[in-house]
């Protein structure tokens, strides 16, 4: 088992086991969620629960779908095209995800689960894990985004035990 999302409630757990997300509750036995012939992965609840977004291969390709929790029911498609990585706007009122060389975000109703039309928000010029099945960005709640710019900006460099190594350039005594 590997990646998951607690609820906002902090009582419940996403996770996914091979290619299907499976939930828990707290000290409970993990129950399948999504369990297709596809692969499902990257899970992400709804601010208010009651959703889940999830990457899946259903179509032949990697998008993004909603899933009514814990009922579950038809998968509600979010991204027209590839999709990787949601993540939900603290309100829960955007998804946003990545497509191929953008960041986009789709309005979604809480409630009810109706999804918008998808905008892109700026092209994707950040660092990303391949292969990961963690989302690498996130939204702050006032809705700016945190990400890793990629190689070839200002570097930071690290440097530890750095007392002494100025002892050893420049002795005191």
């Amino acid at each position: 088992m590997s990646n998951g999302d607690w609820a906002p409630d902090g009582e419940r757990f996403l996770v996914t086991s091979g290619e299907d997300i499976w939930w828990t509750a707290v000290g409970g036995t993990p129950q399948p969620f999504i369990v297709t012939e596809s692969s499902e992965r990257n899970p992400r609840f709804s601010p208010n629960g009651r959703w889940v977004a999830y990457v899946s291969d259903q179509t032949g390709e990697r998008r993004v779908f909603l899933q009514r929790f814990p009922e579950g029911g038809p998968p509600v498609p979010v991204s027209p095209g590839p999709g990787v990585e949601p993540v939900w706007s603290s309100d829960g009122r955007e998804l946003y995800y990545r497509s191929d060389a953008a960041v986009v975000a789709v309005p979604v109703d809480p409630g009810s689960g109706t999804v918008g039309t998808s905008q892109d928000l700026f092209d994707d010029v950040y660092e990303r894990m391949v292969g990961s099945l963690w989302s690498d960005y996130d939204v702050a709640t006032d809705g700016q985004f945190l990400m890793h710019r990629r190689s070839g900006g200002p570097q930071l460099h690290l440097v530890r035990n750095w007392f002494q190594e100025l002892e050893r350039l420049v002795p005191t005594n």
